[in-house]
């Protein structure tokens, strides 16, 4: 039950990120959007793949984010936590 309180924190954070960075003044900046799996993978024809497809088709649609996807090394908290580190620590 934690895992999944977890998972759906981090998805809805991602998520609101998304729609909170959409720039809408002069400069169209890139946008930086990372998604983390769950213990799937980004084509496991789950949430996971629905997300990231969904991430793709905003970026096709408006050209002004890059992605990134990690998917976590094993399924403990402390894993998660490091993948979390790994999406932060992207340099521009």
């Amino acid at each position: 039950m934690k895992r999944k309180l977890f998972m759906l924190t981090t998805v809805l954070t991602a998520s609101l990120g998304l729609v909170a960075c959409e720039s809408k003044g002069e400069s169209q900046d890139l946008v930086k959007i990372g998604m983390m799996t769950d213990s799937g993978t980004i084509d496991d024809r789950s949430f996971n793949q629905a997300t990231w497809e969904g991430i793709e088709r905003y970026k096709s649609e408006h050209q002004t984010i890059t992605t990134q996807y990690i998917q976590p090394l094993g399924q403990t908290t402390a894993d998660y936590m490091q993948a979390a580190d790994c999406i932060l620590q992207v340099k521009s």
